[in-house]
């Protein structure tokens, strides 16, 4: 819900529609753009495009400013690493694995609000990975993904888009035929928030 209250000319709900819808219709475009492309074209090139598509969407996750429910209580639990080393916030539990990543990203960085962006940098980089290894991949991350769960994985709800990923790479390498990897990757999953078990589903 945005309520559109006119500021200037300029309503709350024309910046939504910016924001959101405009990086949405150009990675669309991109989308357009790959089917487009000759089916004997290098899928190199296809990334290529596909990054792209991302890049718009890329750019506001990271420079979001203070937008998503959790961010103040991310930016809390990095600021308490930072000064004690503990990632203590009452407003809620933080799982293992994603205590050890700010943890390390703590020791990179000497400001919040850099760990926390950094971790939605991650996790749009991660999305990217696992993809764009084909066309169909890209289709779906731009026909279901993204419209639904892009924004909020990297700006608010980012223990579940780390184990949302995690869960997906699994279950990647378990069509591969491997068998340790999957393991390893479910556990790291988990370890960040326990819907890491839908992969099993």
């Amino acid at each position: 819900f945005c309520p559109d209250i006119n500021f200037l000319g300029v309503t709350l709900l024309d910046k939504f529609m910016f924001f959101y819808a405009a990086p949405y219709a150009f990675l669309i475009l991109s989308i357009f753009l790959i089917f487009y492309l000759d089916e004997e074209s290098d899928i190199y090139w296809k990334k290529i495009v596909f990054f792209a598509g991302l890049i718009p969407a890329i750019f506001i996750a990271i420079f979001r400013g203070d937008v998503g429910t959790d961010t103040g209580n991310y930016f809390q639990m990095a600021f308490n690493l930072l000064e004690d080393g503990s990632a203590i916030n009452d407003n809620f539990d933080i799982e293992i694995g994603f205590f050890w990543l700010l943890k390390c990203l703590a020791f990179l960085f000497e400001e919040p609000r850099f760990v926390v962006n950094f971790v939605g940098f991650l996790i749009a980089s991660y999305s990217y990975y696992l993809f764009s290894k084909n066309i169909e991949s890209m289709a779906v991350f731009a026909l279901l993904i993204f419209p639904i769960f892009f924004f909020d994985m990297t700006m608010n709800g980012l223990r579940y888009g780390l184990a949302f990923l995690l869960a997906k790479h699994a279950s990647d390498e378990i069509d591969s035929g491997k068998n340790i990897s999957p393991l390893v990757l479910i556990c790291l999953s988990i370890g960040f928030q326990l819907s890491g078990l839908l992969v099993f589903v």
